[in-house]
């Protein structure tokens, strides 16, 4: 297993900041490469991410959530797990603190430049995230307590996707080659 370890401070409350960060289904605005995260019945996520023209598909379960504190994740598959705490670190100031550790054999190409694409993808995710919250954008900083919570979740639509690095493809699973 490879680690990317990374932090970043968040200009907003720690619970706006927790808030916004579980609202899974939002991934797709920060994230780049996620396509789709949807809750399952049983809590676990099911995640859909496309790497140039390739869609990969897969599910973790949530194994921590302590509300305001920190979330944990590990893909069922071996892929990743990953586990991200929230510190209050003064008025409307809070650290983020992702880690993650993944399967570099889950993914086709060099070891180092795999390495080099999941610490600046663990970057931009976080970069993104903060912008997202400063900015508002979940509308929960100032309208606590207004409107529906799909109101409050509502988030302008991601920009066009860049596309990965050709070297990056990651390797199907059995079913995803079943089924392709």
């Amino acid at each position: 297993m490879e680690f990317v370890d990374k932090s970043i401070e968040v200009n907003a409350d720690i619970r706006d900041v927790y808030d916004a960060w579980t609202a899974f289904e939002d991934f797709p605005t920060f994230m780049e490469v996620v396509e789709r995260v949807d809750v399952l019945p049983d809590d676990s996520l099911h995640w859909v991410a496309v790497i140039e023209d390739d869609i990969i598909e897969w599910d973790a379960d949530m194994v921590e959530h302590i509300p305001e504190q920190s979330v944990s994740w590990e893909a069922r598959d071996g892929r990743e797990t990953g586990k991200v705490t929230f510190e209050k670190i003064g008025t409307n100031q809070t650290k983020v603190h992702y880690q993650l550790d993944y399967d570099p054999e889950a993914w086709d190409g060099d070891p180092q430049e795999i390495a080099d694409w999941m610490s600046t993808r663990v970057s931009d995710a976080l970069d993104a995230f903060k912008g997202l919250v400063e900015e508002d954008a979940y509308g929960s900083l100032d309208d606590a307590g207004k409107g529906t919570d799909s109101e409050k979740r509502r988030v302008p639509s991601s920009p066009p996707r860049p596309s990965s690095p050709w070297w990056f493809r990651p390797r199907r699973t059995r079913h995803e080659q079943d089924v392709a």
